[in-house]
């Protein structure tokens, strides 16, 4: 198949066209078959266009992961209209934000609070937009490099910056997923991620163009997962390492009932040797590691090849895909261009775009190139702790972190400090059993870390914050514990 010229509306026909009957959605003991999907996607097209949505119109898609959020998004490209991407966790006063920075002109919603917008009657409940069916007329225009969908994202300043993609740009991602994956019609893919951020959505369509089943969970994340993973008998799995960690430490977790997953995908923050060696010892013997990286920007920009040993998953962030090109600067921030790479962000100043006159991506991360192209990670650039004059690598005191004992997570940033400029604040989270006690991890970690990258003070939570995507929200993580007394 030629992958570069598909658009969503070719690649949904071809699906349609081939396997009418066969299992596209599974979500909660639930399946739909491409045939029902189509009649899904029709329903909910011919809704919006009732309401008055066109070509070109914005249109916000603010839920949680269903066969109605897939519906819902085809629906939108079959009208022509751009698809907006809003995180279904945010608050009304964040959907305003994101509604503002995206012109969003209507919104279908399957969560409370967002007739509160602003948006009066062009607020839609996305079950009842495809509960029938109503005639309406497809756009004839329909180019795959012509920008179709907008991602929100935020990074550290909480302000949200749109993403512009073409399908293009995302069924390359999608090809570059499925590519070294290795995925095939006969895998079923349990996808926790949610749709609204591009890994998920890339993963989404990689299982699409390769005629997989696309496995949804339903609930709690963990539980979901587990029985996604029982029940639907899934052979991959797409998540962050928050996440992974959960799941193999969840009570009702056991290996035995996952035996045919082979592939366990992570992506989304850094992973360590010591979480990996977590991981793979709690995985059935089948199943394989394969490391993402990759930028709301331009995903994936680099994947490992698939194995089992930590140290040599740790240890890179694999080689870059089919069609992208990284070199890492004199500063050492990663550079990245290739087709996976977003247009620019929305209404947003030249200058003040990722993307340089001569197409590199300036992803804001440090990393290093060995000597066979593959690429080390090394960290944010804003996220360096500079203490009295040294660099010090946040990952690297979190990977120690991790090998103590009790430890069941970790996070490290700066905190001001007016002598040495900033020090090493260590916000970790015990496993069961384990007592808050700073004294006992700074002597662990006196054999681990030189003097200077060690912790100055300690936060002990019972868990951390987190995004939609499992993610933890580093932004609420400082602002909490940057505010916690030092003597409390």
């Amino acid at each position: 198949m030629n992958y570069t010229s598909l658009t969503f509306r070719t690649l949904f026909a071809e699906q349609l066209a081939q396997n009418p009957d066969a299992a596209a959605v599974v979500d909660g003991g639930r399946s739909w078959s491409w045939r029902e999907l189509d009649q899904k996607t029709d329903a909910i097209a011919g809704f919006l266009a009732s309401k008055g949505v066109r070509a070109g119109n914005h249109v916000g898609l603010c839920a949680v992961n269903s066969a109605s959020w897939i519906a819902a998004f085809f629906a939108i490209n079959r009208l022509g209209a751009m698809a907006m991407l809003i995180n279904a966790a945010l608050s009304a006063e964040e959907i305003r934000k994101v509604r503002d920075c995206g012109d969003v002109r209507y919104l279908l919603s399957d969560v409370k609070g967002c007739d509160g917008i602003g948006l009066g009657e062009h607020v839609f409940d996305l079950h009842a937009a495809e509960s029938q069916v109503l005639p309406y007329e497809p756009t004839l225009r329909d180019e795959c490099d012509d920008p179709s969908v907008v991602i929100f994202t935020s990074g550290s300043t909480g302000r949200p910056k749109g993403v512009l993609l073409s399908a293009y740009n995302i069924i390359r991602s999608a090809e570059a997923f499925a590519d070294r994956l290795q995925l095939t019609a006969e895998d079923r893919v349990c996808l926790p991620l949610p749709f609204f951020h591009i890994f998920g959505l890339g993963m989404l369509m990689a299982t699409i163009l390769r005629h997989a089943e696309i496995h949804l969970i339903s609930g709690r994340h963990v539980t979901g997962m587990i029985e996604a993973l029982t029940n639907g008998r899934c052979t991959v799995l797409a998540l962050v390492p928050t996440l992974a960690l959960a799941l193999v430490s969840n009570p009702s977790y056991d290996a035995g009932s996952v035996g045919v997953l082979r592939r366990m995908v992570l992506g989304g923050s850094a992973c360590g040797a010591t979480m990996l060696h977590r991981l793979l010892e709690a995985l059935p013997e089948s199943c394989e590691l394969q490391i993402v990286y990759g930028l709301s920007e331009m995903v994936p920009i680099t994947i490992t090849n698939p194995g089992r040993s930590a140290e040599a998953l740790a240890a890179s962030v694999g080689r870059p895909v089919d069609a992208v090109r990284i070199r890492v600067a004199e500063n050492g921030e990663i550079l990245a261009r290739g087709e996976q790479l977003m247009a620019g962000y929305y209404r947003t100043a030249l200058e003040d775009q990722s993307i340089d006159a001569d197409g590199w991506l300036h992803t804001g991360d440090l990393g290093e190139l060995d000597d066979d192209g593959r690429l080390r990670f090394r960290g944010r650039s804003k996220d360096v702790i500079i203490r009295g004059g040294e660099n010090i690598m946040p990952e690297e005191v979190v990977d120690a972190l991790m090998a103590c004992s009790g430890v069941a997570d970790a996070r490290v940033f700066g905190e001001p400090d007016e002598f040495w400029g900033e020090t090493v604040l260590a916000v970790v989270a015990l496993t069961d059993g384990f007592v808050p006690d700073e004294r006992r991890l700074t002597a662990e970690l006196e054999s681990r870390l030189a003097k200077f990258k060690r912790p100055s003070r300690f936060v002990f939570l019972k868990s951390f914050p987190q995004l939609a995507n499992g993610k933890v929200d580093m932004v609420a993580l400082k602002r909490l514990c940057l505010t916690v007394p030092h003597d409390g």
